[in-house]
């Protein structure tokens, strides 16, 4: 006899929902409590209604939570997250999730061939298995994650001559922040809205928020600096993050991306923070030696797996 319940699966609803896939997290063990999407990446991701409306829960016939499953689509790509409660590993529950997965992506494109992408890591052989039994397999690219410690000696910031570096201007600056995103990643990912779910975050630190001014005033470059008093209390560590960082095309090669992650490493260490994380495309090779030249190493990454539907 099977002894696998069978659930239930519905539109996530905030009001009900956002704690529980929040305790999903903080239930793992500590050497996942950074791995994405993480509390702070949930909270971004849940702040904004077109990720609501691609986000499903599964629960048991009696209503109790089992886990959850959403597409964070952009223009240039679609990428499937999921997790659920260990108790119910053997259940088949990550089977629904990812067959959920497949049928959205498929409807929301039509059925026009494409890719779905999910990600992780080889720490994760479960997840692995689960991805590849459904037809996923490893991309070429993976998410590289480098880290420095703030105890070792921090480099003087020197952005080149006529440059600046200073925290964004709040409000006044987030359309041109946005513009300067995609430009520099040559997508249109990025929107106000997702712009304002970054800085939504509880213990969001506007002096870590840095850019770069070129001498005309533009915004040439930024680097995202951020701590989560939460995740540093779950995962034993004190550990800040660099990233994202992004440069305009039109002052790339300049040595705005080092200058800017070694300001940000000053203010992370003046916080009494241990450690500085990033993460960065394999594929980007410019941003990887930008990163090394400020001190940090990569320590670990996470494989995109792929499927092509129709």
């Amino acid at each position: 006899m099977s002894t696998t319940p069978p659930f239930i699966n519905r539109l996530y609803c905030e009001s009900t929902d956002y704690t529980a896939i929040l305790d999903l997290v903080r239930a793992r063990t500590k050497q996942r409590i950074l791995d994405y999407p993480g509390l702070v990446d949930l909270q971004e991701l849940l702040a904004m209604p077109d990720i609501q409306a691609a986000t499903r829960v599964w629960e048991t016939p009696s209503g109790r939570f089992a886990g959850y499953a959403l597409i964070n689509y952009g223009q240039t790509y679609a990428s499937l997250s999921f997790e659920y409660a260990r108790e119910f590993s053997a259940t088949g529950i990550g089977d629904e999730m990812i067959a959920w997965g497949e049928q959205a992506y498929v409807e929301r494109f039509h059925g026009d061939t494409g890719e779905l992408t999910s990600s992780t890591r080889d720490a994760l052989p479960e997840h692995i298995a689960l991805l590849e039994k459904h037809g996923f397999t490893r991309g070429a690219e993976s998410v590289v994650y480098m880290a420095r410690s703030l105890e070792e000696p921090i480099a003087d910031p020197q952005a080149p001559l006529g440059f600046t570096i200073r925290p964004l201007a709040g409000e006044a600056e987030s359309a041109a922040w946005v513009a300067l995103h995609r430009a520099a990643c040559g997508t249109q990912n990025m929107t106000l809205e997702g712009r304002q779910s970054m800085t939504n975050i509880a213990g969001y630190d506007p002096e870590l928020d840095l850019v770069a001014i070129a001498p005309d005033g533009t915004l040439a470059a930024y680097v995202f600096g951020s701590y989560n008093r939460e995740e540093m209390a779950l995962c034993g560590e004190k550990i800040g993050f660099t990233d994202p960082v992004a440069t305009h095309p039109d002052y790339q090669r300049r040595g705005l991306s080092r200058a800017l992650l070694l300001e940000s490493l000053r203010r992370l260490k003046q916080r009494g923070l241990q450690t500085a994380r990033l993460g960065t495309s394999s594929a980007n090779t410019a941003m990887q030696r930008a990163a090394q030249s400020a001190g940090f190493r990569i320590v670990d990454q996470a494989w995109h797996y792929e499927k092509k539907l129709r």
